[in-house]
């Protein structure tokens, strides 16, 4: 996902702008389809929220050698990432990868206007997303039960999901081990 979005804002994009834009996107998937498109952890930071594993693949270089570093890589003095490589999209489904369109398009839309701001703009508009609490200065985690109860799933349907979400991730460290 972070490659497509940085392929379509040109190669470079402020990491705020990118993590918001991410967790908006992911969100919306969970929504939708009551599925994570990342698998990624949410948390309520203090620019809003994000993807909490992602995050730190852009702020701690020290990571290591990862995936993600051999496509993207994090300018600290300017705050930005940079596409360096182009990543397979093959890992994405059609219906994701027109979500992401879809979504970045939607928020160009709405903020895109304001220049390099428009970091700023969406991290006021996570802020206003009804799982979003003031960590003052830490991290609060989000579970994905919180934002689909907060977005009007009934207990029913967010028991199923949640269900078939861990029925993944069981097959998925099946597969890794």
């Amino acid at each position: 996902m972070a490659g497509m979005l940085l392929r379509m804002s040109g190669g470079t994009m402020y990491y705020l702008k990118l993590m918001k834009l991410m967790y908006l996107i992911d969100r919306e998937g969970l929504l939708r389809w009551g599925r994570s498109i990342t698998n990624d952890a949410y948390v309520s930071m203090d620019n809003g929220c994000v993807l909490s594993q992602t995050l730190d693949l852009i702020k701690y270089e020290s990571l290591g050698a990862s995936y993600w570093k051999r496509f993207i890589v994090t300018i600290s003095k300017h705050k930005k990432v940079e596409l360096i490589a182009e990543p397979e999209t093959d890992e994405l489904s059609r219906a994701e990868v027109n979500l992401i369109r879809e979504q970045y398009e939607k928020f160009q839309e709405m903020f895109g206007q304001l220049g390099e701001d428009d970091r700023w703009a969406l991290a006021d508009y996570t802020h206003d997303l009804p799982e979003w609490t003031h960590p003052e200065g830490s991290s609060i985690p989000i579970t994905y039960k919180e934002v689909l109860k907060l977005e009007g799933k009934t207990d029913e349907e967010i028991n199923e999901i949640l269900e078939e979400l861990e029925e993944i991730a069981s097959f998925e460290s099946l597969i890794k081990a």
